[in-house]
């Protein structure tokens, strides 16, 4: 019988296998959801943590190895510094403007 152990991974006593349940967009734009199978805990929850990992970053695949610095500094370069740019320019642009 399988049991959810938590959010994505399952359990089958069965089997003995744990189960992760990712979801992914398809091609037509709907969410396709994807089950695999590993024998271990710690394989299954470190697929879920790179998921996850991939989430924070757009998608787009990241190194298992990132660390907080490393992701700090792509957050405030990539996801905070444009819109206070943004908001300097616009902030710089009104205060500069001869009246």
């Amino acid at each position: 019988m399988r049991k959810t152990l938590k959010r994505n991974l399952a359990y089958d006593d069965r089997n003995h296998l744990y189960y992760v349940s990712l979801y992914y967009d398809g091609e037509n734009g709907r969410r396709v959801r994807r089950t695999r199978t590993y024998q271990t805990m710690e394989q299954a929850e470190q697929v879920i943590a790179d998921y996850r990992r991939a989430q924070l970053l757009g998608g787009k695949s990241a190194p298992r190895d990132v660390s907080m610095g490393d992701w700090l500094r792509y957050w405030m370069r990539e996801i905070i510094t444009p819109p206070a740019r943004k908001q300097r320019a616009t902030v710089m642009r009104i205060s500069c403007t001869p009246t």
